[in-house]
């Protein structure tokens, strides 16, 4: 049956759903027109109708493959799983059957060799099952379950073929209980259960980063065995998130009704949109909902599919706590029902009603709503981070579900630290106490502009600045310079002929800006907010360059703010623009260095030549970058002495100009200048080793020698810098998930050590780092990285390319993998000719669509040899 029919059937039968079935039948003889085979396939869908309550607790796997089993196969269904008790498949003797579902059926087993005792599950292809598309699903889920090791996921032991050419897999065998009965049975309170839930999340956040979205997390799939271990089973639905996946076959076949269990189906599942790591994090957010309130997120006045998918996708969900007041039926244990009422909700969890609501209200709440927003985008980014803020909970720490008031985060503290609280109370109200006669002698309106100018300048030039070289900082600076930006904007409609206060203000917006991003540390990634607040910067600094008749002070200012909306502009791709504000800034230093050359105005001049280097550079002028990074270079090779910063600066220039040389061929030279940067930041970060920036910019400094060597042909030592690079910034990024740069180092590192492992023939390896890679910069898909993914594409193409260049390989893998480069290798294109459309492409990467356009064509050149010796 072919894509369009399917449709047209699947068309047909929602607009069946919407009528009565008085009215079903009328409309059937009108659509189908005579077309007997049409009606027969839409009346059977409709008739799942009549057994809805047993429907919504299955896959609806199990609908659309018995309609594939009746076209793909005429083998008559036999009675094969009493057969099969007593049979041996491989090792393992069957035991006894545990479950059938549409394509699969599961049974218990035992070792049969008695080499030692050892009891399994083996899963077959169901009897009558083996059309082409139910094969193709079970071995994508026997290829999903062997890449994934993972204590809380059921773990694949052995696979093969049965003597009649069906395939099985051997997996652990879990004896346990569906998370909600186990917790339900146990009478677990809401902390242990969310302790639960938490190892859950860790599980299916191992999965997305192994490029595999579930698709049908539920309570059924997740097993607790008897030592409170859960197991995610079943990955039968599994989506693989390879860049090769748009390749795979899609089955239009399945359309009918969504491979998923409805009431844990996302709204983009419902709708048949395309589904991302977000699908399954909404899955879990269903399943914490019914784990803390026992119910689902809505309210049906039947639970037949259509209803459930109209529910999902337009209506609000219930607060939990608001649920939990719920009394209605609902589907129990093992197709049973109970009636669920407060009292019996409250008793599983060994609380009474009300107390159970209170401890739902509030951060529970919003933790499950975020969860299960209908917006993909509006959930948590990850089931990791969904985790994390369920463990801030626990921890009675702020959570980023809730919009962090001053008020909320003050009494999250205080519930922390009852003690401390107290006393810092009574030490408040002494010196509150103590200040009463000075507040009575100023004017309130003088006050308050004073101490909000302190509080400003303390959170940005105190408190900021002790911080800001420590791991794991991230969060508390996003929190202390929003803060502090609410006092700016408010104290810049006073600032207005009060020459100190704006200078303060034009410094603590370049701090703010600096915090929001800046190349070349540590930084939310907020290039744009960092722009507008170099700019309310600039503009207070121009105004007073302007009243003082340009004094050197405040030209050094002047041109400071120049520089760092330059860098800034570089971030978000304005290569011209960024290009104009060097050629300011270096105006500025000239004059400055000639008037006063003292080292620290020489470093600045340098500094301008750096700038205008990266602006030739990104705009494809070689010759022009080289010679301002070789000015710059000359300048802080001769002031380093006596000046450590300059050190710093002077390793990031050789850091810049070797990949040009690379591209000029000058590879040794190239490497010899990655060396120095390294050797120069080692040094630095040993003499100050609490220093956070330093570390950084050393490890940078080795993915960037490992770059270099990679493309000089030394792939043994790349190896060595690219892994040393990524140990450090995998521990700097679980150290502070929210640091923009370290994460994306992460990523290119992956990047780095999947392309060298490819070139050294290990390819299983490659890809695997490759994949890591692709996923974490996809993760970063809002920033500016499109780059990173061209270039990620690009490894993939060169990988399947290699694989179908081996020897001993069939025409058919080699031609499907052929096709998996060519796919890859445009998808690099498609992402490089959009670079070029913004005006984006640097000099490093100017070529590469170019040569991309050449591995597409090699890539059509070998297809065509392939295909010509097929005919």
């Amino acid at each position: 049956m072919d894509a369009e029919r399917w449709q047209r059937i699947e068309q047909l039968c929602h607009a069946a759903l919407e009528r009565g079935p008085s009215e079903q039948p009328a409309f059937l003889e009108e659509v189908c027109a005579g077309d007997e085979a049409l009606r027969r396939e839409i009346e059977s869908l409709l008739a799942q109708q009549a057994n809805a309550e047993r429907y919504l607790e299955a896959p609806a796997m199990e609908v659309a493959a018995k309609k594939l089993a009746e076209e793909g196969s005429s083998r008559k269904r036999t009675h094969r799983e009493d057969r099969l008790i007593g049979q041996r498949i491989s090792h393992y003797r069957i035991v006894e059957k545990l479950a059938s579902g549409g394509m699969g059926e599961v049974y218990r087993a035992a070792r049969a060799d008695q080499e030692y005792e050892k009891q399994v599950a083996i899963k077959l292809v169901r009897a009558g099952m083996d059309t082409e598309f139910i094969l193709g699903r079970f071995k994508t889920e026997r290829q999903v379950l062997a890449g994934l090791e993972h204590p809380h996921i059921a773990r694949l032991l052995d696979a093969g073929t049965t003597e009649d050419g069906l395939p099985y897999y051997v997996m652990e065998f879990i004896e346990g209980q569906p998370i909600d009965e186990y917790c339900d049975n146990r009478r677990l309170p809401t902390v242990e259960r969310l302790r639960l839930f938490r190892a859950v999340c860790s599980a299916v956040h191992y999965a997305h980063q192994h490029l595999v979205v579930h698709r049908d997390i539920k309570p059924a799939n997740i097993l607790v065995t008897a030592e409170g271990i859960p197991k995610l089973l079943d990955f039968g639905i599994a989506k693989i998130l390879h860049p090769e996946s748009s390749l795979e076959f899609s089955a239009a076949t399945v359309t009918v009704f969504r491979l998923m269990t409805p009431e844990y189906a996302s709204p983009e599942q419902i709708r048949g949109e395309p589904m991302t790591t977000a699908t399954d994090v909404y899955s879990l957010g269903v399943v914490l909902y019914q784990l803390l309130t026992g119910h689902l997120p809505y309210r049906l006045s039947s639970r037949s599919p259509h209803e459930v998918a109209r529910a999902i996708c337009e209506t609000e969900p219930e607060k939990p706590s608001t649920a939990i007041r719920r009394t209605e039926e609902a589907p129990g244990p093992r197709g049973t029902t109970q009636r669920l009422t407060p009292e019996l909700v409250s008793a599983a969890r060994d609380m009474q009603p009300e107390r159970l609501r209170r401890q739902l209200s509030g951060d529970l709440d919003q933790i499950v709503l975020k969860a299960i927003r209908k917006e993909p985008q509006h959930r948590y980014a990850s089931a990791a981070q969904l985790s994390e803020d369920i463990e801030r909970y626990l921890q009675g720490r702020p959570v980023i579900a809730r919009a962090r008031t001053w008020r909320y985060r003050s009494a999250k503290f205080v519930r922390r630290n009852k003690a401390g609280a107290a006393a810092a109370a009574l030490v408040v109200l002494a010196l509150a106490v103590g200040m009463m006669t000075t507040i009575q002698q100023r004017r309130k309106a003088e006050k308050r502009f004073n101490d909000v100018r302190a509080l400003a300048n303390s959170l940005l030039f105190e408190v900021h600045d002790s911080i800001k070289d420590l791991a794991g900082a991230t969060a508390a600076r996003k929190l202390l310079v929003n803060k502090a930006l609410v006092y700016l904007d408010s104290l810049s409609q006073e600032a207005a002929g009060d020459r100190s206060l704006q200078s303060e203000l034009a410094a603590a917006y370049e701090k703010v800006g600096d915090v929001q991003s800046s190349p070349y540390s540590a930084n939310l990634g907020d290039p744009a907010g960092a722009l507008a607040s170099f700019q309310k910067a600039l503009a207070i600094r121009q105004a007073l360059a302007a009243a003082s008749r340009n004094a050197p002070e405040d030209e050094r200012e002047l041109a400071t703010d120049y520089e760092r909306i330059g860098m800034t502009l570089t971030t978000l791709g304005d290569y011209r623009g960024a290009l104009e504000y060097a050629r300011r800034d270096l105006a500025i230093w000239e004059m400055l260095a000639k008037a006063a050359p003292t080292p620290e105005s020489q470093e600045r001049l340098a500094g301008a030549y750096f700038l205008l280097g990266r602006g030739y550079g990104d705009l494809q002028d070689a010759e022009s970058a080289l010679e301002n990074y070789r000015k710059s270079v000359a300048i802080r090779e001769s002031i380093a002495p006596s000046l450590p910063q300059a050190r710093r600066r002077l390793a990031g220039t050789y850091g810049f100009m070797a990949p040009i040389l690379l591209l000029r061929g000058e590879t040794d030279q190239a490497i010899l200048l990655e060396r120095k940067s390294v050797e120069m930041m080692t040094k630095l970060s040993e003499e100050a080793p609490t220093n956070a920036s330093y570390r950084e910019y050393r490890d940078q400094a080795y993915y960037w020698l490992g770059y270099s060597l990679e493309k000089g042909g030394d792939t043994s030592e790349a190896l060595v810098d690219y892994r040393r690079a990524l140990a450090d910034f995998e521990t700097l990024a679980s150290a502070d998930p929210k640091e923009v740069l370290g994460k994306e180092y992460v990523a290119m590192c992956q990047r780095g050590i999947g392309s060298t492992l490819v070139a050294q023939g290990d390819i299983a390896h490659g890809l695997q780092s490759l994949r890591k890679a692709f996923s974490l910069f996809q993760e970063l898909a809002g920033l500016d990285n499109t780059g990173d993914l061209a270039g990620t594409y690009a490894a993939f193409g060169l990988a399947y390319s290699r694989l179908a260049e081996q020897r001993g390989t069939s025409k058919e893998a080699r031609m499907a993998n052929w096709k998996l480069a060519q796919a890859a290798y445009q998808k690099s294109l498609d992402n490089w000719l959009a670079l070029k459309g913004q005006g984006a492409l640097t000099l490093i990467n100017a070529g590469e669509p170019g040569r991309i356009q050449s591995e597409i064509a090699k890539c059509d050149a070998a297809l065509a040899q392939l295909h010509s010796r097929t005919h």
